[in-house]
């Protein structure tokens, strides 16, 4: 029988870089509605506002 040992470092790095794949998503998915919809000053702004940015998530039914 062949046992692999487990690393835990690996597990964690691959979990953390599958959260930002998962971020990005939902970042694309937010600037893809707000351009189709024509709301391009408030995707600018929210590239640098964190805030208005989460907003805009929960808006588009996006939020975590």
């Amino acid at each position: 029988m062949f046992l692999e040992e487990y690393d835990e470092e690996l597990h964690m790095k691959t979990i953390q870089n599958e959260s930002r794949e998962d971020e990005r998503e939902r970042i694309n998915c937010l600037n893809e509605h707000l351009i189709k919809d024509d709301r391009i000053e408030e995707l600018a702004r929210s590239c640098k506002d964190r805030n208005l940015q989460e907003a805009l998530l929960k808006e588009y039914h996006l939020n975590r």
